[in-house]
């Protein structure tokens, strides 16, 4: 606004310099409802200068309000753009934690089966389903398909010799 101001003054003052050396000129001025006779070109350029200043004045003043207009509605904006680049920050760093857990779950889940075998059943544990050392002579599930066992050998379990791509010669 400051630099507008500067510019319009400046303006101004040349013009009135121009109409101040051209004083003693006087014009008639015919225009639609009439004739102004013996007219200063000062005179002339005052009014001009004057019409020029309100309306460079009034363009400012326009320009700034709707800078400041422009200005609200892009903080406006910006602060929406923080909430949700605060929301986003926030699920990320939960999405973090939730896969470090599930790291560390894993983790802990791959070490106890290892740990669990090193130390060997417990004495006082009962044998679990597939553990056929513990089944007794009689047990259906430990005996082979032969003994009256519906279900085949287990198939989790493949033999070395069975292995695709090995020679035991």
């Amino acid at each position: 606004m400051k630099d507008i101001l500067i510019v319009l003054l400046v303006i101004a003052l040349l013009l009135l310099i121009v109409g101040a050396a051209n004083n003693g000129q006087r014009v008639d001025l015919d225009y639609v409802f009439g004739t102004w006779h013996h007219v200063s070109l000062f005179t002339l350029i005052a009014i001009a200068v004057a019409a020029l200043v309100a309306i460079g004045l009034t363009v400012a003043a326009v320009a700034g309000i709707r800078a400041a207009g422009q200005r609200r509605k892009l903080e406006r904006e910006l602060e929406q753009t923080y909430v949700r680049l605060r929301e986003a920050e926030a699920y990320g760093a939960q999405m973090a934690e939730d896969a470090a857990k599930a790291t560390t779950t894993a983790r802990s889940q791959e070490e106890l089966p290892a740990e669990a075998l090193a130390a060997g059943p417990d004495e006082g544990s009962a044998a679990g389903p597939d553990d056929a050392s513990a089944a007794g002579p009689g047990d259906a599930s430990a005996a082979g398909p032969d003994e009256g066992s519906a279900a085949g050998p287990d198939d989790r379990t493949i033999a070395l010799h069975d292995q695709p791509g090995r020679d035991d010669a």
